[in-house]
């Protein structure tokens, strides 16, 4: 079972758990002070820096993050456009709503190249309480809407990376699937001692080759071969040296051929051959070099072992089961005439 990454979910802004943080940036005291006295009278609950120049103000604004800052435009050193621009400029503070606060510059011409700065919001001197009340909550608003927003957006990212865990996990899960299910089928078709293929791979390899071979013409043959005197080895040296002997015939006949033909075993000491595209006297050439091969190697403990060979070629009245009785009919034979032989 695939466990599925949790995804964590932002459920409240920062506005609804702590106060809003507002900064005051004026170089007029008087100013200041009047700013911060209305704002502490009407907001309950809101947290006020002040600063009375721009520099001090975006070090305070680096280091405390409000939410909002009210400034001045007309100030020495640096003014409220350059303010704004360089709060813009900084990843740190970039975000933070400014209101700008003029006497001077109120022709829409500054108001425009206030907004176009970054502000948000202006509010006109002299201070009047009832508007900047008003401006500001309207700002502490629109803050909470844009950190409400923000929110869903760090949800989405969050759901996000959380489905693209979850698809890695499940890819991964599906490879390894997939991987153990081609081991499962491959050891369901794989004769477990000699590592040959099984009888049921044999046969459907058999039923496949019938529908090529219908379709396209091409003869093809097949070879069953049974270890001589097998009963006598198990008799003699026990059983797991007669599962030493298969093992070594199971090998020699899969080099004896090539990897589009295949070595099965068919049950006990018996195996069987499908070869592909091969004619009839191609076919007994192999199975001759096959059984000179069996003749001539030593097996261990044993010593010289022989094996009989009994071989059918495809005819188009064959069916699968024809075919291969016809080649363990053969097979007979060539027990019957003295073993180590083959017949066709």
């Amino acid at each position: 079972m695939i466990d599925l990454i949790s995804t964590p979910i932002v459920t409240e802004s920062r506005s609804k758990t702590l106060p809003i943080r507002i900064l005051i940036v004026d170089d007029e005291a008087m100013n200041l002070k009047s700013i911060v006295n209305i704002l502490e009278n009407r907001l309950t609950g809101c947290q006020i820096f002040q600063s009375l120049d721009g520099t001090k103000g975006i070090d305070i604004a680096r280091i405390k993050k409000p939410d909002l800052i009210i400034t001045d435009w007309e100030m020495p050193v640096m003014n409220g456009i350059e303010f704004i621009e360089q709060l813009k400029n900084d990843p740190i503070t970039k975000d933070i709503a400014v209101i700008m606060c003029t006497g001077v510059m109120t022709t829409p011409i500054n108001l425009r190249e206030a907004l176009e700065a970054g502000a948000i919001d202006y509010v006109r001197k002299p201070i009047d309480p009832i508007e900047l009340e008003a401006r500001v909550r309207s700002a502490i608003r629109l803050i909470e809407s844009f950190q409400t927003i923000r929110l869903h957006e760090m949800n989405l990212e969050l759901t996000n990376e959380h489905l693209v865990k979850s698809l890695n996990l499940i890819k991964i899960h599906e490879r390894s699937l997939e991987i153990a299910n081609t081991k499962l089928k491959e050891l369901a078709l794989t004769d477990a001692l000699t590592g040959v293929a099984n009888r049921r791979r044999f046969n459907e390899s058999l039923a496949d080759e019938f529908k090529i071979t219908r379709r396209t013409g091409h003869e093809f043959c097949v070879i069953m071969f049974d270890i001589d005197h097998f009963k006598r080895i198990n008799d003699t040296f026990g059983h797991d040296q007669g599962d030493i002997v298969l093992k070594e015939f199971a090998k020699i006949a899969q080099n004896a051929f090539r990897e589009s033909d295949l070595v099965a075993r068919w049950g006990g000491e018996e195996f069987i051959i499908l070869l592909r595209h091969t004619l009839l006297q191609d076919t007994i050439r192999l199975a001759e070099e096959l059984r000179l091969s069996f003749e001539s190697h030593q097996f261990e403990l044993v010593g010289k072992v022989t094996a009989s060979f009994g071989i059918a070629k495809y005819e188009s009245n064959d069916t699968p089961d024809t075919l291969r009785e016809r080649a363990d009919k053969m097979l007979y034979k060539a027990k019957e005439g003295g073993r180590n032989r083959i017949v066709h």
